[in-house]
């Protein structure tokens, strides 16, 4: 049985959302996905399934998650991972002029606050009106991610987009049409048949709301300034890669280690990565405990041998 003891209110969706953390199989199926489905055209769609695949079954209220935006999406990537494995992500690259290796640190507590400012933000000035027309912009719904990833021309892209962006249409304060519930498709011919000057202003949102995600360093550090936060040149799928990307060398290790005390690796599977790292702990602890032992033991034995030559000297 599956306890889903986290909760976590998501602030665009308004929806709270119950979640477990990661165990030991699914951090290695989203470490295995980042590195045999990298990072490009051919890829990043199936990655992007898988991911969502894997984070769902981590998720109480599914149903409830399916209708979050984009934006309460990565918050809560960046939670999850928070929760699961921890809130810092160590970077080291090397500089192609000086050829110096430089190290840096991820917050991720930082990373979602700046978000989270960024995006409430854009959404302030998030209502349309026209002649008794009202029409309630947002972010884009989870569901519509594969659309991002589709095209590769930014500018078709951003066109094809924009419908998704609304959240309802309220006609003369009576009638509301929730988009939300509709397919792509469906949602385009309904913003088609909107009035031109309407139509206009929420191209103008959707514009700002690119423009003002790029012009801000999420990540607070000086020499990320180059990575902008971007639904259409696939950063964001960057980002989640960068949450998830993992050792797999370290989680396989912790396989070989506790199947050396005859722990099921059915049962490291299920486990959560604190967990892991506690048991491996013990044996590592375990295995010093032994060494420090033996190597007192010889140390004695050497002592012995050395006392009893002297002794013989002696005499």
């Amino acid at each position: 049985m599956e306890y889903y003891i986290y909760s976590v209110e998501l602030p665009f969706s308004n929806k709270e959302i119950f979640y477990r953390e990661l165990n030991t199989k699914e951090q290695l199926t989203l470490a295995k996905s980042n590195l045999y489905l990298p990072s490009g055209e051919e890829h990043d769609t199936d990655f992007a399934k898988a991911l969502q695949k894997v984070i769902i079954n981590c998720v109480e209220n599914k149903e409830d998650f399916l209708k979050i935006n984009l934006i309460d999406y990565i918050l809560f990537l960046a939670k999850l991972r928070i929760i699961s494995i921890g809130n810092n992500i160590d970077l080291e690259y090397t500089e192609e002029e000086s050829k110096q290796k430089i190290k840096l640190t991820v917050d991720l507590t930082v990373f979602m606050r700046l978000l989270y400012e960024s995006a409430n933000k854009i959404i302030h000035n998030s209502t349309v009106e026209y002649k008794g027309i009202k029409v309630v912009l947002g972010y884009p719904n989870i569901k519509s991610e594969l659309l991002f990833l589709s095209s590769n021309n930014t500018a078709d892209a951003i066109l094809k987009t924009i419908p998704e962006y609304i959240n309802k249409i309220i006609i003369d304060d009576k009638n509301t049409i929730n988009l939300n519930e509709f397919e792509s498709d469906e949602k385009t011919k309904i913003y088609e048949n909107l009035p031109l000057k309407v139509r206009d202003k929420v191209q103008t949102f959707v514009i700002n709301s690119i423009k003002s995600f790029s012009d801000k360093n999420l990540f607070n550090i000086p020499r990320m300034d180059y990575f902008k936060f971007n639904l259409y040149n696939k950063n964001h799928l960057a980002l989640i890669r960068l949450f998830f990307g993992g050792d797999l060398r370290s989680i396989y290790q912790d396989y070989y280690q506790l199947a050396s005390k005859n722990i099921s690796p059915f049962y490291v599977d299920s486990m959560n990565t604190s967990d892991r790292k506690v048991f491996c702990s013990f044996i590592e602890e375990e295995i010093k405990t032994k060494l420090e032992s033996q190597n007192n033991s010889n140390s004695n034995g050497n002592s012995m041998e050395l006392q009893d030559l002297i002794d013989e000297f002696e005499q």
